[in-house]
């Protein structure tokens, strides 16, 4: 009688996919049922309000997660020598790992905007403008992403802009309140906060509603668009720097 059996490789394969792609939808679930509980009670907004703020951090998080430790680990271990002596080009090379970072995060953005449309009854006013938009919001934080981990010394400089940049900046751009009901100064001080515009747009393209009862307009583009322009041209600089030495040591 024959016996089924599971190669190591498919239960490796099946352990990687939960912890790369369905971890990320649960943790974001979870920030969408509290805070959407909590603005449905303050506010009765719901998970409408949060949902595009949360796709955003959750995308710009994978995005540089998946690129900084993607090419830290082979100049950690070794394994970049046999990355760079390929015949393909750095920049080919730094193209294959935002594709792999796109694909992961497409994945993850797909299965959390899946289960939150099945499990809070969410709907998607410009489905193909909110697919672009995380589109270039991968690439944009992803080349940020490999931009830190050329940089990198050690491991633990790597979590350092996700915690401290990309989480505050993010929490702080509208995402579980409308800055414009923040008291104070605070309105006039995160105008200035670039990773608001994402947020908007968002959630512009999420619900079709956004903070402050306006459109995205010039200033949010122009935003989006300093953000891809500074990293494209920080990460430009630091290939033609390396492009001797393709190892990417420091």
């Amino acid at each position: 009688m024959p016996v089924l059996s599971i190669s190591p490789s498919c239960c490796a394969t099946e352990e990687t996919c939960s912890e790369s792609v369905v971890a990320p939808i649960v943790i974001a679930l979870l920030y969408e049922l509290v805070f959407g509980w909590a603005e449905t009670s303050a506010k009765g907004h719901g998970a409408a309000f949060v949902f595009p703020g949360i796709l955003f951090l959750l995308t710009a998080s994978e995005a540089f997660n998946s690129t900084s430790y993607g090419i830290f680990l082979p100049r950690f271990s070794g394994a970049i020598y046999e990355i760079v002596s390929s015949p393909a080009s750095i920049g080919e090379v730094m193209s294959g790992f935002l594709l792999a970072a796109l694909t992961r995060v497409v994945a993850i953005a797909g299965g959390f905007l899946l289960v939150s449309c099945m499990c809070f009854g969410l709907g998607i006013v410009h489905p193909l403008g909110l697919f672009l938009a995380v589109v270039v919001s991968t690439l944009i934080f992803g080349m940020v992403g490999l931009i830190v981990g050329i940089l990198a010394r050690e491991f633990e400089q790597i979590p350092i802009f996700p915690a401290f940049v990309i989480m505050p900046l993010v929490f702080m751009g509208g995402t579980f309140i409308d800055i414009a009901e923040m008291p104070g100064l605070w309105p006039d001080i995160l105008a200035f906060n670039p990773l608001a515009a994402f947020v908007k747009v968002y959630r512009f393209l999420s619900n079709g509603t956004t903070t402050g009862n306006a459109a995205p307009g010039s200033g949010e583009v122009l935003a989006i668009c300093g953000v891809l322009l500074a990293a494209l041209i920080i990460l430009a600089r630091l290939l033609r720097t390396n492009r001797h030495r393709r190892t990417f040591s420091n």
